[in-house]
């Protein structure tokens, strides 16, 4: 038995080697790790019993984690902690789990006592979906308290040690004969433990429930409901007391929500709510409606709640890690949607108030609903206005089509809810843009900004009844997606120049891409040719996973590879397509597949005929036809039902493969559910024999999520994709483009980094300019494309990683880690090594010589660059001369352009603002030493 947690330290547990204790509670300890593959660091818990167990006791322990870690491990929500990696080793029972150091909700109730009704339903909300979805898959966590909500770098709420506490009750209770306690300890944590858990009970979802109920009461009042000397007293509490009325503790908390918060602490769980979802909507319904802001200018945007506050940190030693400080301003390339109803003010004459207070409602539950499935977050205001934007906290890359996805799905829900009829019709307007948001951790909050939010409300106000208008930024960024109409010009008050308004009409069948002659994959190429005649001489499956970043030509090197395929081989291809939103079914890719693989609608009739043809019996081909089918409604399949999902999809496409050799393909697999990637391993089964090869596309974070993807199998491959060469490059977009000079497509091919799609991309501005035929064409662009790629990207890196690729835009294209380090001096070394190592291999930065690094191409660091606001930008100008002086002080020539070009840059970006910027006392400083030394003639600026 470990007699202290700290003996643990330096303990190799699986991958990880346990470096720092960061707590200890009843039920172990939590240590930061590192994690040797993919090289990060994790928290690992390791659970730490206080009883003493002989050695069958110990194995029953043991093998009771390993059943409860196999469930817990499978939970695959936005809300609830994930599980990297488990298992036992020199009998200690351990989890590794994401690195969270955001704090939790019970580090927000000790910094702020309580909080406002409108953050706490907010907080509620996220904790209530992971639970519900945990509770849907039937695991119950039963010691819910603040303390085990945590909050995530990216803004989401996460519910953490699922099944641990059934795991040590089960085994503290056989060791006691059954009681609830062991020497004196209650099991649980008595403060929020339901009364029939207490009693000793059968217990279900409900005392879940309880304990949120506490939760909310401890939130909106800052003290618990039951409380007591001694933990018998608080039992006393929750058997038989009665807590003080709400509002008579916090005025501000009108009655209803007390009496809501009432009916989630019912001694009997048959009076609570069934869910915690239909919690939060009593809640909801229970607050007062705010008057939000007046008037939509830039100058008084609106300030937008995500529905996942958070706190963000970063790893110990940075020194934007304390809990509670807010981040600065940062600019981000959003997409904004304004959504109100039309003649509302007629309608609401006409209908009864309980009638017009249940459909707005309702319509508000379609936009929440609409919202949250495509990655977007919504903020109600005033009268019947929505706004939601896309690309916070988060970019994912394609925030415009996103926004117009959400406006045709909520125009759908809309229209065809006969609640509606015609009395409530939409005008909807979107548009895309930078933005100013800032982060203000502690409140959970977005403050946005931007003349982008501005315009979204204008395009809103001009669009016809239930009609959809974007702004020229989103139809250009979403127009290969959606089909969109004649531009239309609005005018607008206020503004010099009409709004051009594209009305969006609905969504391409086929994605509309430039298609260029290969260029550069020759070897790619003839490898999947090579893997394709493999198949057929062994019959047996084979998978090659093709992985490279966004844009780089996965996609056209597959295109190319099927329109090479030899009808005489009899290869028939069908796609399953993982879609990056929309799809809350965990196998819904498969159900495109089946379309493709039977070539029509299919039906029960043609999954038997395949079976039968197989060899087996119309019964058993008929169960087997019905299990395939179920399959693509199931949400979360059961351990027991996961093998069967397997087994029959595996035959499946082995006995369409006997009856022609079959291609199976599946793209953008990184948006797969873990369940999906299973099968997709699965179809590669040792003793299939059958002429299949499975083709996978996806980016790395495929790698990211499963390090040891499709490892040790003899019969798969990876090709990763390498930027194509300057010449290459130049070749491609001199296809596509042949009135394009020499000169600029060289600098197309410098800009874009090997990347296809971005000098695509680059390529097509020019294009729309009608500069390219001259060498004076506008090349230092950037289309709103190629910045939410590159955008979403750097969103996936840890805070740190981020602070420091943004560190390293500023020192300029090329920079040095000993520069960082001086930015940055209080970050151990060995974490400035790693977070570099995760830039390179994010393919951010390459390295160029010993301690030197540079972007890997220009884009990216223009993209990093523009994240930070001015008056960052121009602290960070001045931190890199402070750090560059001592060595200008001996090499005043080589050190003295670089000096003066960062404060030229703080110099230009202080002037550009409206309001004074005044400049850090380094470059002041700086300033005054150079002129003394004769050397000020070299700024050649006039700035005070």
């Amino acid at each position: 038995m470990v007699r202290s947690s700290k003996e643990l330290l330096g303990k190799v547990l699986g991958s990880c080697t346990l470096e720092q204790l960061l707590g200890q509670g009843g039920m172990g300890a939590v240590y930061l790790a590192r994690q040797k593959r993919p090289s990060r660091y994790v928290a690992v818990k390791v659970l730490l019993p206080n009883i003493v167990m002989n050695s069958q006791m110990q194995a029953q322990y043991l093998a009771r984690f390993q059943r409860e870690a196999d469930i817990v491990a499978r939970l695959e929500h936005v809300n609830i902690v994930p599980i990297y990696e488990y298992g036992e080793q020199d009998g200690l029972a351990y989890l590794v789990m994401p690195y969270l150091q955001g704090g939790s909700l019970y580090d927000v109730l000790v910094q702020r006592s309580r909080l406002p009704l409108d953050e706490t339903i907010r907080y509620l909300s996220s904790a209530a979906a992971g639970l519900d979805y945990a509770h849907m898959h039937g695991i119950i966590h039963r010691d819910l308290k603040p303390a085990n909500f945590l909050l995530h770098g990216d803004g989401r709420l996460l519910l953490s040690d699922f099944g641990i506490a059934r795991i040590l009750q089960d085994e503290m209770s056989a060791t006691a004969g059954g009681s609830l306690t062991v020497a004196g300890t209650v099991l649980g944590t008595p403060h929020y433990m339901a009364p029939e858990m207490l009693r000793g009970e059968q217990v279900d979802h409900r005392v879940d429930l309880y304990a949120l109920g506490i939760i909310a009461y401890q939130l909106l009042s800052g003290q618990l409901p039951f409380q007591g000397e001694t933990p018998y007293a608080i039992i006393a509490g929750h058997m038989q007391g009665q807590p003080p009325l709400l509002h008579q503790i916090n005025p501000a908390i009108p009655p209803p929500v007390g009496s809501a918060v009432q009916q989630a602490l019912a001694k009997n769980r048959e009076d609570r709510f069934p869910s915690g979802q239909a919690m939060v909507q009593a809640l909801s319904a229970a607050t007062p409606i705010a008057v939000s802001t007046a008037g939509m200018d830039a100058n008084n945007a609106p300030t937008l709640l995500p529905s996942n506050p958070q706190l963000m940190a970063v790893l110990p030693g940075s020194p934007f890690s304390q809990a509670g400080t807010p981040l600065p301003e940062e600019r981000k390339l959003v997409s904004i949607l304004f959504a109100d109803v039309t003649e509302a003010a007629t309608f609401e004459e006409a209908l009864d108030p309980e009638d017009i207070r249940a459909l707005m409602e309702r319509y508000y539950a379609h936009v929440q609903r609409v919202i949250s499935d495509h990655g977007g977050i919504f903020e109600k205001f005033a009268g019947d206005a929505i706004l939601a934007v896309f690309g916070l906290p988060r970019t994912h890359g394609d925030d415009a089509e996103r926004a117009a996805a959400a406006a045709l799905a909520l125009r759908e829900a809309m229209t065809s809810d006969q609640a509606f009829s015609e009395c409530l019709q939409l005008q909807i307007g979107i548009n895309t843009g930078e933005i100013v948001a800032t982060n203000n951790p502690s409140r959970g909050k977005y403050d946005v900004k931007g003349e982008v939010v501005t315009v979204a409300r204008r395009l809103q106000q001009v669009a016809n009844a239930n009609e959809i208008l974007a702004g020229e930024r989103t139809a250009q960024a979403a127009r290969t997606a959606f089909v969109f109409g004649e531009e239309r010009r609005a005018e607008v008050k206020g503004r010099k120049k009409p709004l051009r308004a594209f009305p969006l009409t609905g969504v391409r069948q086929l994605r509309q891409i430039d298609r260029p002659s290969l260029v550069g994959r020759k070897q790619d190429l003839l490898q999947l040719e090579l893997l394709k005649s493999r198949t057929l001489e062994e019959r047996r499956p084979q998978l090659v996973s093709i992985v490279a970043p966004v844009g780089t030509g996965k996609s056209r090197l597959l295109e190319e590879f099927l329109s090479r395929l030899d009808p005489l081989d009899g290869f028939q291809h069908a796609t399953a397509r993982c879609l990056p939103y929309g799809q809350n079914l965990t196998y819904s890719p498969l159900r495109g597949l089946l379309t493709e693989l039977f070539g029509s609608k299919v039906g029960k009739s043609q999954v038997i005929d395949v079976f039968v043809r197989g060899g087996n019996t119309p019964e058993d081909a008929s169960r087997l036809a019905e299990r395939v089918l179920t399959t693509l409604s199931v949400e979360e399949e059961e351990n027991s039902d996961r093998e069967n999902i397997f087994f029959v999809w595996r035959l499946l496409i082995e006995l369409l493969a006997y009856q022609a050799p079959r291609i199976v393909i599946f793209e953008d697999l990184h948006y797969a559910s873990d369940s999906l990637l299973d099968l997709v391993e699965q179809l590669l089964h040792p003793r299939t024999q059958a002429p299949l090869l499975v083709i996978v596309l996806s980016r790395p974070e495929l790698l990211e999520r499963r390090p040891t993807w499709g490892g040790g199998r003899q019969n798969f491959i990876m090709l990763t994709l390498e930027p194509l060469s300057q010449i290459q490059t130049q070749e491609l977009v001199g296809r596509l483009m042949t009135e394009l000079t020499p000169e600029i497509r060289k600098r197309i091919a410098e800009r874009s980094g090997g990347n296809p799609f971005f000098a695509i991309e680059l390529m097509h501005v020019i294009a729309e300019q009608g500069t390219g035929k001259g060498n004076d064409a506008e090349v230092d662009i950037l289309p709103d494309t190629v910045h939410a790629a590159i955008l979403a990207h750097l969103d996936r890196l840890s805070l740190q990683q981020r602070k420091i690729a943004q560190i390293a835009s500023v020192v300029g294209p090329t920079f040095r880690s000993t520069t960082l380090h001086s930015v940055l001096s209080d970050l151990q070394p060995d974490d400035m090594d790693a977070a570099l190592d995760a830039l390179f291999m994010s393919n951010l930065i390459v390295p160029v010589e010993k301690e030197s690094y540079t972007f890997r191409h220009a884009l990216i660091r223009d993209v990093v660059y523009g994240t930070l606001s001015r008056a960052e930008r121009i602290q960070l100008h001045g931190k890199i001369v402070s750090s560059l002086q001592p060595f200008a002080a001996e090499h005043a020539d080589e050190y003295m352009e670089l000096l003066a070009y960062h404060y030229r840059e703080a110099v230009q970006l202080a002037r550009q603002s409206v309001v004074p910027l005044e400049l850090p006392s380094e470059l002041t400083h700086a300033l005054n030493s150079w002129r003394r030394r004769g050397r000020g003639s070299w700024l050649d600026l006039n700035f005070p």
